[in-house]
C-alpha cells in the first residue's frame, strides 16, 4: 500500500521514514526518480521531501501518481494544503503532529493490513496480499486490536478510518 504523510516538521517525517525504512521499504531523499532501484510497481517505496515550492509540490504529485510513497513536511500552509488536495486524489493521507508519527504505536505493516480491511478484503486476502499466513494476520490483527482497545476488527477499522481518514 503507498502512504502519504505530511508532517510539520522534518523530525517528525524523519522519524517516519526510518520507521518505514526498518520495515523494509525502501526511503528515497527528494523528489528526483532514482535510476536505479526503483521499482514502482512493487510499491514500498516513498520519497522524503521538504516541500520549499510549488514546484516541490508538482514533483511530489508526479511521483505519487507513478505509485511512489510521499512522507513530506512543510513550514507553508499553501503548499500543505495544495499537497494534501493532490495527495488526496490518489489516497487517504495521513496527518502526523510534530510530536509523534503515527506509526509509533501502530506499525506500518498492521497500518497496511487495516487499510486492506477497511478496503473490503478479507484475512485469507490480507494475508495473501501481504504475503503473511493466516495464523500471522490474525496475530498482528489481534495486536493492533489490543493497541487502538478495539473491541473487534470492524471496531478496529473504524478507529483507524477514524485516525487515518481511510477509505
Amino acid at each position: 500500500m503507498t502512504r502519504y504523510v505530511l508532517a510539520p516538521t522534518y523530525d517528525a517525517a524523519q522519524h517516519l521514514a526510518d520507521v518505514l525504512s526498518a520495515d523494509g521499504w525502501h526511503v528515497h531523499v527528494g523528489l528526483e526518480e532514482p535510476t536505479t532501484g526503483w521499482r514502482l510497481d512493487r510499491g514500498r517505496h516513498v520519497c522524503l521531501a521538504e516541500i520549499q515550492d510549488r514546484q516541490a509540490v508538482e514533483s511530489a504529485l508526479l511521483l505519487a501518481v507513478r505509485g511512489a510513497g510521499i512522507v513530506a513536511w512543510t513550514e507553508s500552509p499553501d503548499h500543505a494544503a495544495e499537497l494534501y488536495d493532490g495527495l488526496s486524489r490518489l489516497g487517504p493521507v495521513e496527518l502526523i503532529d510534530g510530536d509523534a508519527a503515527p506509526s509509533d504505536d501502530l506499525a506500518p505493516d498492521q497500518l497496511r493490513m487495516l487499510e486492506l480491511l477497511a478496503a473490503g478484503a478479507t484475512q485469507v486476502e490480507v494475508a495473501a496480499h501481504l504475503g503473511w499466513s493466516r495464523r500471522t494476520v490474525a496475530r498482528r490483527l489481534a495486536e493492533a486490536r489490543q493497541t487502538l482497545g478495539a473491541k473487534s476488527t470492524a471496531h478496529a477499522v473504524v478507529l483507524w478510518r477514524q485516525r487515518f481518514g481511510g477509505p
